[in-house]
């Protein structure tokens, strides 16, 4: 698969989280959300969305996967970095990726942390920024967000 057609990918997905009792749900494609529209995503501090499965887009098993999500999860906490459940989903729902949001680690420990996991991209977030961080370039391609953010479920 393509780099462009990755990215494209990327762009297209839909990512979730709760913080702080606060549900949000985003796309950078206007068009992969039913009924969202433009939102901030204003948060203190910077954060990622990350997940450790499929190294590099290569698809792997499902105990492989589990696996690498522990790793990344002792990972978190031996760093002691604040994180939570999220999750990158296709628009049509087909795809789901289970991740985790991340706080407070700066931008070289994210691409770091990242990067151990052989991930192409991350969500990175940053003074009211959103955008892809790509990890083999380190370029940060801030979007605009488009989703909905509301009540977390309890």
């Amino acid at each position: 698969m393509s780099d462009q057609l990755i990215k494209e990918q990327y762009l297209r997905a839909v990512y979730s989280f709760s913080h702080r009792g606060v549900r949000v749900e985003f796309s950078f494609d206007a068009d992969s959300i039913a009924g969202s529209g433009r939102i901030e995503i204003e948060m203190a501090g910077s954060w990622a969305i990350l997940s450790a499965r499929d190294p590099m887009s290569r698809k792997l098993d499902e105990s492989t996967n589990l696996r690498r999500e522990a790793a990344l999860d002792a990972r978190l906490r031996i760093e002691e970095l604040p994180n939570g459940p999220a999750e990158g989903r296709s628009p049509d729902g087909r795809w789901r990726e289970p991740s985790r949001v991340v706080f407070g680690s700066g931008h070289a420990g994210m691409l770091a942390l990242a990067r151990g996991f052989e991930q192409r991209a991350v969500v990175w977030g940053e003074r009211g920024c959103v955008g892809l961080l790509d990890c083999l370039t380190e370029r940060w391609d801030i979007r605009p967000t488009f989703g909905i953010v509301g009540m977390a479920m309890v």
